[in-house]
């Protein structure tokens, strides 16, 4: 008899002993499945409730703040790069940006994990690679680019997160 007989033996031999030291009878057995499964309906509602309060932050707290990070940070890239920027107004839209962000954060992160300020910063990835892709296009076209066709890149700066928050999740996971 080979090992794989013998494990294979010794797990049916170790069940059965198992099953026939159990103290449990049968009426025991099927009220406590049912309480899991109603503890499974309870956590069901629960999780109905968790999904429409993922569907709200997402709505009112990270598209507006995705929109308006990705934006300010556009033209901010834009400005300190043309070196038509003054310290007061960069100094003023910091404050903005760091609201913005918060918002991104509060809407798919979790403040609690420091890691999850990727996602804000990939926000300002995007935009940066934007004001890259239109400073190819010369001085003259640059800010026509940005005012006219960056929302049209706008989508990237909704996908970009999610993806960024999944990596993190997935990399430092606990």
């Amino acid at each position: 008899m080979n090992t794989t007989e013998n494990t294979a033996e010794d797990l049916k031999d170790f069940w059965q002993e198992q099953f026939e030291a159990s103290s449990f009878d049968r009426g025991f057995l099927t009220h406590h499945n049912n309480t899991d499964l109603s503890r499974t309906e309870e956590n069901s509602a629960e999780s109905n409730g968790d999904n429409w309060l993922k569907i709200i932050k997402r709505l009112f707290l990270f598209l507006p703040g995705a929109f308006l990070l990705f934006m300010s940070s556009t033209f901010l890239f834009e400005a300190f790069f043309s070196m038509n920027w003054d310290f007061v107004q960069v100094l003023s839209a910091m404050p903005w940006m760091l609201l913005w962000g918060s918002m991104v954060l509060f809407g798919i992160g979790d403040l609690k994990n420091p890691k999850h300020l990727a996602i804000p910063f990939s926000i300002v990835g995007i935009s940066l690679i934007v004001f890259l892709i239109s400073s190819l296009l010369g001085d003259s076209s640059k800010l026509w680019f940005l005012s006219y066709y960056s929302i049209y890149l706008f989508p990237l700066a909704l996908i970009v997160p999610f993806l960024a928050k999944g990596w993190v999740d997935i990399k430092y996971e606990n």
